[in-house]
């Protein structure tokens, strides 16, 4: 019966390891963009820190339209606002599983954080002006990688 219960005990802590682990996001998506500045290139920051993700757009103007629509298979908790303008906006759609921002950028930053409950990734479809936002115009992470596409996943 011991070394059942132990087995047991074992089982469960391997097993909740192992969730915890499954849940992290990319080791590369971690940190702060290292190219984000106000007033920097006019692209995306995307990054998580703080166990948030992170959205930032900037541009030493003129002005420009920023559209991120992100879907996800689980649910956005937690949305905050950091620095908008009037006009920026987001919403939650899709029961929790669709986050649209609008930000109307020049000169400064717009800011919006949130937290996924759940799911396995995050879908990304960003645009700027009306157009699908060229890749080496959206940096992820510490090291500011670029996605292949203006439309992308990250795993967790």
């Amino acid at each position: 019966m011991r070394r059942l219960a132990g087995s047991l005990a074992l089982a469960l802590a391997l097993g909740a390891t192992s969730a915890g682990t499954s849940l992290a996001w990319p080791e590369r998506f971690e940190g702060r963009p290292e190219q984000f500045e106000v007033g920097g290139d006019s692209a995306y920051y995307i990054w998580h820190a703080d166990d948030c993700v992170h959205l930032s757009t900037t541009g030493p103007g003129p002005c420009r339209e920023f559209r991120a629509v992100i879907h996800t298979d689980g649910e956005f908790e937690d949305v905050d606002q950091l620095r908008l303008d009037e006009g920026d906006r987001y919403v939650v759609r899709d029961g929790g599983r669709t986050l649209v921002i609008d930000f109307t950028t020049f000169g400064h930053t717009d800011n919006v954080r949130w937290r996924i409950a759940g799911g396995t990734h995050m879908t990304f479809d960003l645009t700027v002006d009306g157009h699908p936002i060229a890749p080496r115009n959206v940096y992820l992470g510490a090291e500011g990688h670029h996605p292949p596409r203006p439309r992308f996943s990250i795993p967790r």
